[in-house]
């Protein structure tokens, strides 16, 4: 022990001496360095030189040291360092290399540093025609090659770059120089391993900065094929256009424009790539893969892809492999990002190679879009093509050995969702489906649970079958040895909104192109008719024209319905039917029937059907045919598939009538058959017992006629024979038939709830006549409100009272239909307008006959007794309506022929003609008919546009006025009217233009006509607005009575505010009348305003002319001013009128006036003086006065005429008139003041008893003013002196004194 603590203490010491001596080493060699060699470094500048160049394997000069310390380690900056190669050329200058020396260097003997920066360098990089890099002179991978330096670099511990300058060539691409700025490196070294970090800044146009990083392991530049490590790369929005001139992409890919980031991994084992893997994000990217395929336009692609190699001795190989895959091509996306991987083994030998596929989240339809851009073989593009998938792949599985299209074995497992393909080879197109498969090369396992799902089996089913649900469960086996394959149909599990059901059974595939043999079986819990029937075409002749029975079914549930299918299965329908065995039998409810021959649908079917091979059988036990129902029917046909299948159909049927006629209608009769619906539209019910055997044509050909009969039993049916006729109800009896015939035998009807009684018979052509007798009771068809008729019968019978006989023909033939209707009206009693009035005793044969002329032409005639009788040819335009072609009517005349030409000849003697009462009921008759949709029944369907008149009529009550010994000789062509008239009232021409409304007439007489009295007139509606017509009216002589008022002329005009009267004008030798307004007709009330101007050269002629003779002699005067009322423009309205006129008159004298003035004539009547008033005031002047000038306005509103001061100026007194008149009530209230006159007409009798009398003290006062107050009715006047005269005078007078 003492032994050895003397060892350690000697060997501490001997160690201390050893620590000592390196200190001191260090310590002196440290002060060397900073006090001899530092400070004087530029003197070691070539030994330096030759000691970097000596390691470094290259001559490397420099041409300037400064040196200093950093911590304890010196610090050398080398100004214009240059490495020159083997011939003495510089390859590479650096302006400054900064380094702070490593104490290692004394250790190894060789010059290093413990880091080394460079700042600025510029950089040449190329590779040449050999694909040989060139950095600086200095070739890599190249054993021989100088690079001594970069080697050297290598060995130190760290190296800085920065912001160096690189210039890239690359020979072969013939690319321009690529200038990369701002390059910085950083690297550690560390005996042969090295990490670094490169950033470098690309073309603003290329990309954003670059990040490269590396972990690698090496010795030398020169043999990089022995170099280990990774790489890591990052490229932000990078051009891929702009950088494929620089880089190469695989293959013949070039990139249109696009651009991304790229984030990459790389393991490197010597010259080959251990794995790869990159993270990747484009957009906007067009590329195309090869010349000759289209441009794939991305819209993005991002995802992380990549490759590794399985360097396994005994079973090498790869892998590919996608994560998060996801693509958008055009706006298709990935529903979910694809993971995939590929694994491959590659094994010696014969023994083929083993391949592992994993799949998840793949969309087919995605993939099979970038199919046709992609680099591949065309048979394989057109398989997919024509396949086009759809759907995803949520995971699968797959093991195979060899090439992947025939392999020696196989096992796929997979699931997938709302799979679709298009129909290819055997396959059937199919969509929607969703489940999972497991497969080999000898069989496999099919579950299926997929909703909306479709497929088309058959090219015969005409549609493909979609289901809501379809659950099924296919095992198969292949059975190679008999090429062939079995399909074992578990269970099948389908449901949509129209069916329900299960099947199973199995399926043998032919071998060599056989067809197969299915035997099928199954049952449908519910079915829709509607849907069933797409998929029984095969079961019909599709060669045929029409597949009736594909068409029959329309509607309809079927319930508890089994269903066989046995047999071989072929394309075409033809063999199918052949073929197959199949059997259905189901219950019915509700169903509908199309039935041929444009019969209607049978509906609500209630029946057992069975079906079974090519026979048909159904028991209706209810149903409906139009509203017909239907029971106890049997529908049989015995063969489906006969060139002429016929059906048969047995039973009875009760609905209504119309519709069972309708139904006869289309049930093929024979063209000489009666249409019995014809005369009009048929209500009620009945039974109906039919037999009935119809072939059913699918040629097209004319085949078997169709056998009918039956028999019909109405029961309390109603026709309605026309808009405006009344209907024939209460209709009981038996109608039999066949296809052919129709009879009808006593049938008993009522028609206006009198009985009918109608027979028929055959006529001699092969028509049918009906005859109808019965009465007809008028009281029956009229309104409940007179004033209001329902319809135009209504508006008609209003004037007929009674009831009479009457009998019917109707001739119905295949031509067409005749009717004749007679009647004698003894009974019935008419209060029609003349001529048409009627006594119930009195017997006038009425008749009414339509007669077929051909399919387009009829003739009416109608005869009513000798007072009228008419024939109007008709035909019929596109809408159904009748309008006349020629016509005739007589009145007491001789029958005359239809004229050839197109034109309504009308002549004959009326003694009276009630014109305005029938306009009204044409006009009513006409809104009726236009109101209620019949339009065509008006005069215009029995008036041909151009008529000519010839008539005499004894009195004639036209618009509103009454005409005697009217001769009418009249043309009317269309609007155009052109007519002579010569009556005691009217002669001259006239034309009537009704398109333009214009009236021109040239009169030579015109006399007021006498008004119709109001009980014989037609009360017209009130404030009914109207336009009138354009007036051009000229009279040579224009009466009033038998008082002679001038010439008449008359111009006026429609405008839109109203009917302007733009001249009324009467002109007489001692007077004149002038007149222009607007009578504004547009909107109610109507009102008329005038600016009248009334001058008389001789106030006394005019008056005596007009039947006032002796009230006013000689004289001139006038009355001007503007005048309106309410209602029509030639009638003045009293209680309406308002205005003001101006009256002037000179020279003239009144004479003794008399009562009797009318209204018109008032004012020169002085209606403010009482008719009693004759001016005779006795203690003035003497009975009689002459005036020298009338002047004053006159105010009228409502009817009042008001004066504040009419003045009348005379020789012998002075009048003043002031206060109001009731022109309406025929009143006055009136205020008369009279001033005598002091003039040399005064009477000398007047003032001398004024003076005479002394008890006045101003005797003039009293006798120049006094007052009359005027009341009372115009024939009755009240007249008084005012009382207030004389009280009034004094104020008066000292008022003027006052003035004075």
């Amino acid at each position: 022990m003492h032994s050895f603590v003397k060892h350690s203490i000697f060997t501490l010491r001997k160690l201390g001496w050893v620590v000592f001596a390196i200190v001191m080493f260090f310590s002196l060699s440290l002060l060397l360095l900073r006090y001899w060699l530092l400070p004087d470094i530029e003197r070691y500048r070539p030994n330096i030189a030759a000691a970097i160049s000596q390691v470094a394997g290259q001559v490397i000069s420099i041409e300037r040291i400064d040196a200093n310390w950093d911590g304890l380690h010196p610090y050398l900056r080398l100004h214009g360092v240059r490495v020159h190669d083997k011939h003495g050329n510089s390859v590479l200058i650096l302006a400054e290399l900064d380094g702070t020396l490593s104490w290692q260097s004394l250790l190894n003997g060789e010059l290093l540093f413990r880091d080394i920066k460079i700042e600025r360098p510029v950089l040449s990089i190329r590779r040449d025609m050999d694909k040989v890099i060139h950095i600086a002179g200095g070739t890599f991978d190249q054993e021989e090659a100088d690079n001594g330096f970069f080697n050297w670099l290598l060995r130190q511990r760290q190296l800085l770059v920065n912001d160096a300058e690189v210039y890239w060539l690359d020979e072969p691409r013939a690319a321009p120089v690529l200038y990369l700025k701002k390059v910085d490196l950083r690297m550690h070294n560390k005996e042969g391993h090295h990490y670094f970090g490169l950033r470098l800044i690309p073309p603003t146009e290329l990309a954003n900065p670059v990040d490269i990083r590396g972990d690698l392991t090496g010795e030398s530049v020169n043999t990089l094929s022995q170099w280990r490590g990774r790489l890591f790369a990052q490229l932000n929005h990078v051009d891929l256009a702009a950088l494929q001139t620089w880089l190469s992409f695989p293959g013949d890919l070039e990139f249109d424009r696009g651009s991304g980031a790229f984030r990459a991994w790389m393991g490197i084992e010597g010259k080959s790539v251990a794995y790869w893997k990159a993270d990747v994000n484009l957009h906007e990217t067009y590329m195309r893969w090869a010349k000759d395929l289209p441009r794939l336009d991305l819209e993005h692609l991002r995802g992380r892809v990549g490759w590794k190699r399985n360097n396994d001795a005994i079973q090498p190989g790869d892998e590919w492999f996608a994560q998060q895959l996801s693509v958008a091509i055009e706006n298709e996306v990935f529903t979910k990002p694809v993971n995939i991987l590929w694994q491959r083994q590659r094994v010696e030998g014969a023994v083929p190679s083993e391949n592992k596929l994993l799949v998840n989240d793949l969309d087919l339809g995605i993939v099979a879009s970038l199919l046709s851009y992609l680099p591949m073989e065309d048979s394989l593009r057109n398989q997919v093509s024509e396949l086009s998938p759809k759907g995803v792949i949520e995971h699968v599985q797959a093991y195979w050995q060899g090439n992947w299209t025939k392999p020696s074995s196989f096992n796929v497992e997979g699931s997938f969702h709302n799979l679709a393909i298009q129909a290819f080879d055997k396959l059937p197109a199919v969509s929607g489906i969703s489940g999972s498969v497991k497969l080999t090369e000898v069989g496999g396992t099919l579950h299926l649970d997929s909703e909306k799902a479709s497929m088309s089996f058959f090219e015969a089913f005409n549609e493909p079958l979609e289901l809501d649900r379809l659950i099924t469960q296919l095992n198969w086996k292949v059975l190679t040895d008999q090429d062939k394959i079995l399909l074992e149909f578990n269970h099948i599990s389908f449901a949509n909104r129209y069916l329900s059901g299960t099947m199973r059974g199995h399926y043998h595939s032919g071998a060599l192109e056989q067809p197969g043999t299915i035997d099928l079986a199954g049952e449908l819990a519910r079915a829709e008719v509607t849907y069933l029937n797409k998929y029984l075409a095969f079961l019909g002749d599709q060669e045929a024209t029409q597949n009736w029975l594909n068409k029959a079914l329309v509607a309809g549930k079927l319930e508890g319905t089994r269903f066989n299918i046995r047999g071989d299965l072929s394309e075409s329908s033809s063999d199918l039917r052949n073929k197959l065995a199949f059997k259905l039998t189901t219950r019915m409810a509700d169903t509908a029937v199309n039935l041929p021959e444009e019969w209607p649908n049978m509906t609500e079917i209630q029946a057992d059907l069975s079906f079974q091979d090519n026979q048909l059988e159904m028991t209706i036990s209810r149903a409906k045919l139009a509203d017909i129902v239907m029971k106890d029917v049997r529908l049989q046909i015995a063969d489906l598939y006969a060139p002429q299948p016929i059906l048969h159909l047995t039973g009875g049927a009760e609905g209504a009538t119309q519709n069972i006629i309708d139904l006869i209608k289309k049930s093929g009769l024979d063209r000489h058959a009666v249409d019995f619906s014809q005369p009009g539209k048929i209500s009620g019910n009945g039974k109906l017992h039919l037999e009935l055997a119809m072939p059913i044509n699918l040629s097209g050909d004319e085949g078997k006629p169709m056998e009918l009969k039956g028999r019909y039993q109405f029961i309390n049916n109603e026709i309605n024979l026309g808009y405006d006729l009344p209907a024939l109800s209460k209709i009981n009896g038996v109608l039999t038939f066949t296809q052919s015939t129709l009879a009808i035998k006593n049938v008993t009807a009522q028609l206006t709830g009198e009985p009918v009684t109608i027979n028929s018979t055959v006529l001699p052509n092969g028509g049918m006549r009906i005859m109808a007798a019965g009465r007809a009771n008028f009281d029956r068809l009229h309104s409940p409100k007179p004033d209001q008729p329902a319809n135009t019968l209504q508006l008609w019978m209003q004037y007929m009272r009674g009831m009479t006989d009457w009998s019917a023909v109707l001739d119905i033939n295949q031509e067409g239909t005749d009717l004749r209707v007679e009647s004698s009206l003894v009974g019935v009693a008419s209060s029609l307008p003349e001529p048409f009035v009627k006594a119930a005793a009195e017997k006038i044969p009425l008749s009414f006959e339509k007669k077929f002329i051909d399919s387009e032409h009829e003739v009416l005639r109608f005869r009513y007794g000798e007072v009228a009788t008419a024939e109007i040819q008709r035909k019929q335009a596109e809408n159904g309506h009748y309008y006349p072609v020629r016509g005739v009517m007589n009145f007491q005349a001789a029958p005359v022929e239809l004229p050839k030409d197109a034109v309504t000849l009308v002549h004959g003697t009326i003694p009276v003609l009630e014109w305005d009462r029938w306009k009204a009921l044409f006009d009513r008759h006409d809104e009726i008919a236009a109101r209620s949709g019949q339009a065509g029944q008006g005069m215009k369907a029995l008036l041909t546009d151009r008529i000519n008149f010839n008539l005499n009529i004894g009195r004639l009550d036209f618009l509103g006025s009454r005409f005697n010994e009217f001769v009418l000789d009249a043309n009317k062509h269309g609007g155009q009217w052109h007519t002579a008239v010569v009556c005691k009232e009217v002669i001259g021409h006239i034309v009537w233009n009704s398109l333009n409304k214009e009236a021109f007439a040239r009169l030579k007489k015109l006399v007021k006509p006498e008004a119709i009295p109001v009980s014989d007139s037609v009360v017209k509606k009130k404030n009914q607005s109207t336009d009138w017509p354009i007036m051009d009216l000229y009279a040579d002589e224009f009466y009033v009575g038998e008082k002679l008022l001038g010439k008449l002329v008359l111009v006026a005009h429609q405008q839109a505010e109203g009917w302007h009267i733009d001249q009324l004008q009467i002109a007489h030798a001692d007077s004149s009348l002038l007149l222009q307004g607007v009578w504004q007709n547009r909107i109610a009330p109507f009102q008329m305003q005038a600016e009248v101007e009334l001058r008389a050269k001789s106030i006394g002629k005019f008056l005596a002319r007009l039947g006032y003779a002796g009230r006013i002699a000689r004289g001139k005067g006038e009355a001007i001013g503007s005048l309106e009322w309410i209602g029509q423009p030639f009638s003045i309205d009293f209680p309406s009128l308002s205005g003001h006129l101006k009256l002037t008159a000179r020279h003239g004298q009144f004479t003794k006036f008399k009562p009797g003035m009318s209204k018109l004539l008032g004012i020169f009547d002085l209606k403010s003086l009482p008719r009693r008033l004759t001016l005779d005031f006795y203690d003035v002047f003497s009975q009689g006065f002459g005036f020298d000038d009338i002047s004053g306005d006159v105010r009228i509103n409502r009817g009042v005429a008001v004066t504040d001061e009419l003045q009348i100026a005379g020789s012998a007194a002075y009048l003043t008139v002031s206060g109001k008149i009731d022109l309406v009530e025929e009143t006055q209230a009136l205020l008369v003041k009279m001033f005598p006159s002091l003039g040399l007409a005064t009477p000398v009798a007047g003032i001398a008893s004024m003076i005479a009398n002394q008890s006045l003290k101003d005797p003039f006062d009293r006798v120049l003013f006094s007052e009359y107050i005027i009341t009372g009715k115009w024939d009755e006047p009240v007249m008084k002196k005012s009382q207030d005269s004389q009280e009034n005078k004094e104020p008066q007078s000292e008022s003027k004194r006052n003035e004075n």
